[in-house]
């Protein structure tokens, strides 16, 4: 919300510039993003009056023109502005003057002929966007006279940047209530006298829909001018606001909004047909938008209809069908009041949004309806003249504007603040802000303002008492709770083991964003089905991730594209996915690792990364899960992996990730040259694995042997380890793969496969008969089971 200063201050003027107002509003919560100082940059702009106009000599487009600028000698001008004639009142940029684009007039010579100045457009000045001729000022201005004095631009324009739940303050109106209650000073809003009716028109209207729209105020005004130009202070104080000036009808109720905060519409009388009928739409109607937006509607829609359909969408925007324009003499103005929870989301649905929705979304006044058009009224008549009817205020049956008091207790401030606030203090506060304020036996009994949607609690007045009181008057204090021992729950624990292993790996945690590029999701979860967004931010974020791989790709390759080459990312996030028309959504531990060149030490040899070091990335995250024994890596063929270089990874049976090498024929498409390895495993399966137990340290020494043995090439060494894990014995404490071996000496179609195994016992140190018959129970359950053979015996 833009606020002008000056216009500010015709509500409440307190000490103190408009540094020194933004600080005070920033202090109380509404923070103030920017100050514009509106006269900074046309300081040397002067007031003009054209005296002659001349044709010039050598061009047909330009004129020779002399302008007084109270100066005792006239200036010469070169100007081809098309409205320029003798007489009329304009701004002149003087030799050495320099313009808010930062170009400086110079005198020069246009066609031979002298100019010593140039006479500026509004565009030029930074003005409006206007650009068909030079600025035409009132005739009441003197030449010589500074353009910001002129135009009253000697002016602040503050960047009040709201949160959600202050949509009160989206006004004059309420940001001068405020900044009153905030600094102390007088609040005098400025008196808006009742229009006598001239005419007896009025137009029907039936309130289908009394819980949407519950009030709805209305006027006929009759004979209106449209084709005339709204007054300059009144344009200016739009386009300070950020508002563009387009005729008298629209220019009104756009004012109406920025100073009383209510949202209003003119329809064109002329091109309603029938009753007005607030209700809601009928499944399948359209209605063309203002916009030349087309938009089908269902009964969830609340509609401003006639006899012949919607004219508008309640609370957002008017209808192409009954739009004012330069031949309307008759407009319907209405006022109403919108319930939020009737308006709240429809805007995005049509992916709009406009002032009024903004507003009725967050609230607006419901007792300020007919004073708007009062006010709308009398500026309308004032500038295109007209006869108005009477008002017409419809209003739905039952106390629909009535808040319920709210309980605050005095022991409840002390509490939550830290601080006590006398009582007078605290019912000063609540005045200024328009709350009634009971006593009560503990405290108050108060009920909000009409205005204040978002105060419906007790720590809400708190909340209130506050910032009117002034943080910075509640000194710190520690604070002296009872400290209880609690165990952390393991999720949080295994989150923060998870990062702490990666980060030692050398990688760095990253925080993606959880929309994506489609392309870039398809590509790299080509199974999944992806979930659009209604209403993205940008096309690049128009789907939910199905996973966390197209935002670590995204990161990798801008990481690339900045002279990073090795690149390791990983990612604890949640993905989603489209079940039977169900949004899924699970945490997963995603990382990638490009390619990169390992040279850890000068007595080394440097190498590339492969897939082996992401198999033992994964394996040490596993091992940090305590489910080293459970899980197990399994060849897999799918997208967007390379065939020959990825694996699922399944615990107790179940798949619960998947690593590998990115396909080399997707390098180019996500634009990451050389390898790029993945894995990404969900959370959930880890965290039910069996945890760590305590297990006493045996008294007795351990024992050791090594196996070579032969087996079929199809036999996978995580194949041989469950198959010599699975005997049952329990003196068998461990057995790892430490070799395999395809060269001379083993039989086509075998290779050799050296395993190391770990006995021992809790009871007693065993002997090698003992050994020894665990050694044959392995090889016959590996010969009867894989077809495997001892390496020694092939024959």
């Amino acid at each position: 919300m833009l606020l002008s200063e000056q216009w500010l201050r015709e509500w409440t003027n307190p000490a103190g510039d408009a540094r020194e107002l933004a600080e005070r509003f920033t202090a109380g919560g509404l923070e103030i993003g920017h100050i514009a100082q509106l006269a900074e940059s046309i300081e040397a702009i002067r007031v003009a009056e054209v005296l002659t106009v001349a044709p010039h000599p050598d061009a047909d487009r330009l004129r020779l023109v002399e302008v007084n600028t109270g100066e005792s000698a006239a200036l010469r001008i070169v100007c081809g502005a098309p409205n320029v004639t003798a007489g009329m009142k304009t701004a002149l940029a003087p030799v050495g003057a320099r313009l808010p684009g930062g170009v400086r007039i110079k005198k020069s010579k246009i066609r031979g002929q002298p100019s010593e100045g140039m006479l500026c457009s509004a565009a030029e000045l930074g003005l409006s966007d206007e650009t068909s001729g030079i600025l035409e000022l009132p005739s009441a201005c003197v030449p010589g006279t500074p353009l910001s004095q002129a135009l009253h631009l000697d002016d602040a324009v503050l960047d009040l940047e709201l949160t959600p739940n202050r949509g009160d303050c989206l006004s004059m109106r309420g940001a001068s209530r405020e900044l009153a209650a905030l600094t102390g000073a007088a609040w005098h809003p400025p008196e808006i006298p009742r229009i006598t009716p001239e005419i007896q028109t009025c137009w029907p209207v039936v309130l289908t829909e009394s819980a949407g729209c519950p009030r709805y105020v209305s006027r006929v005004i009759e004979a209106i001018d449209n084709t005339r130009a709204s007054p300059t202070w009144l344009t200016e104080r739009l386009r300070r606001c950020g508002v563009r000036a387009l005729s008298p009808a629209v220019d009104v109720t756009n004012y109406v909004l920025l100073e009383l905060g209510q949202p209003m519409h003119a329809f064109d009388l002329d091109k309603l047909e029938g009753d007005i009928q607030v209700r809601r739409a009928r499944p399948g109607e359209t209605l063309e938008l203002i916009n030349d937006q087309l938009v089908t509607l269902d009964e969830d829609v609340l509609v401003i209809a006639d006899d012949k359909g919607p004219v508008a969408l309640a609370g957002v925007m008017g209808g192409v069908r009954t739009e004012v324009d330069a031949a309307t003499t008759r407009v319907l103005l209405e006022s109403a009041f919108f319930a939020p929870e009737m308006i709240a989301g429809r805007a995005r649905r049509f992916k709009l949004h406009t002032e009024a929705s903004h507003r009725f979304e967050r609230g607006v006044d419901p007792g300020i309806q007919a004073l708007a058009v009062e006010r709308a009224t009398a500026l309308l008549v004032e500038i295109a003249g007209g006869q108005a009817g009477p008002v017409g205020d419809l209003a739905a049956e039952g106390n629909w504007q009535h808040r319920p008091p709210i309980e605050l207790r005095r022991a409840r401030i002390n509490r939550v603040l830290g601080i006590e606030i006398p009582d007078q203090e605290v019912e000063r506060i609540l005045a200024a802000l328009g709350f009634e304020c009971r006593a009560a036996e503990t405290g108050w009994m108060v009920t909000p303002a009409a205005h204040r949607f978002d105060v419906r609690i007790e720590e809400d007045l708190i909340e209130e008492i506050a910032r009117l009181y002034g943080y910075d008057r509640i000194e710190p204090q520690l604070p002296r709770p009872a400290i209880a021992a609690t165990i952390p729950a393991d999720r949080p624990l295994a989150i923060a083991a998870a990062t702490e292993l990666l980060r030692s790996r050398g990688f760095h945690e990253v925080i993606t964003y959880s929309f994506v590029r489609p392309d870039l999701s398809s590509m790299l979860t080509p199974q999944a089905n992806l979930l659009a967004i209604v209403n993205p931010l940008s096309e690049d974020q128009s789907v939910m991730r199905a996973s966390l791989w197209p935002g670590l790709v995204a990161a990798t390759q801008y990481n690339r594209n900045r002279q990073q080459q090795g690149v390791r990312l990983f990612e604890i996030g949640s993905r989603f996915r489209n079940h039977d028309q169900n949004l899924m959504q699970d945490t997963v531990i995603s990382g990638i690792l490009a390619e990169e060149i390992h040279c850890p030490h000068w007595s080394t040899t440097p190498r590339r990364a492969d897939f082996f070091d992401l198999k033992g990335i994964v394996e040490a995250l596993l091992e940090r899960f305590a489910c080293r024994a459970q899980y197990r890596f399994e060849r897999c063929a799918q997208p967007p992996l390379d065939p020959g270089q990825a694996a699922e990874l399944m615990l107790d049976g179940e798949r619960i990730g998947i690593c590998g090498r990115l396909h080399p024929a997707l390098n180019k498409p996500v634009g990451i040259e050389g390898d790029v390895f993945l894995f990404e495993i969900a959370l959930d399966p880890l965290l039910e694995a069996v945890r760590p137990a305590y297990r006493r340290i045996s008294a007795y020494p351990s024992v050791r042997r090594d196996l070579s043995i032969e087996l079929p090439r199809t036999v996978t060494a995580g194949t041989l380890l469950d198959c010599v894990r699975g005997i049952g014995v329990e003196t068998l404490m461990d057995a790892e793969l430490f070799d395999v071996y395809d060269g001379p000496g083993v039989s086509e179609g075998y290779r050799s496969m050296s395993i190391h195994l770990t006995l021992g016992s809790d009871n007693e140190t065993l002997d090698e008969p003992a050994v020894e018959q665990v050694i044959g129970q392995i090889l016959t359950q590996v010969e009867g089971t894989l077809g495997g053979r001892l390496r020694s015996q092939q024959g």
